[in-house]
């Protein structure tokens, strides 16, 4: 499957995150924009095509931990408190 997207962003905070995708050394823009949309939308994407529950429910735990990294990482970057994601992180 071939997937173009073509975006001009306009707003300054989204030229700024297209300037950081296409300059980071660390990953691949590809790379970086899966992981992105993977750890949200995945699970609905299995959900809409899959009658296995258990499919969604393992896609749905492997998103949730990769969002919950994420969040954690976003707290330690921008130096917040992480006691509210103490309440995301709980089992």
């Amino acid at each position: 499957m071939d997937f173009r997207w073509r975006y001009q962003p306009r707003k300054t905070v989204d030229v700024q995150l297209m300037k950081y995708i296409q300059s980071n050394l660390m990953m691949g823009k590809t790379q970086m924009m899966l992981l992105a949309v993977r750890s949200f939308w995945l699970t609905h994407a299995v959900a809409d095509y899959s009658d296995d529950e258990q499919e969604v429910q393992r896609i749905a735990r492997s998103c949730i931990q990769a969002l919950r990294k994420q969040a954690r990482e976003i707290v330690e970057l921008a130096g917040l408190e992480d006691a509210p994601l103490k309440l995301l992180t709980q089992n």
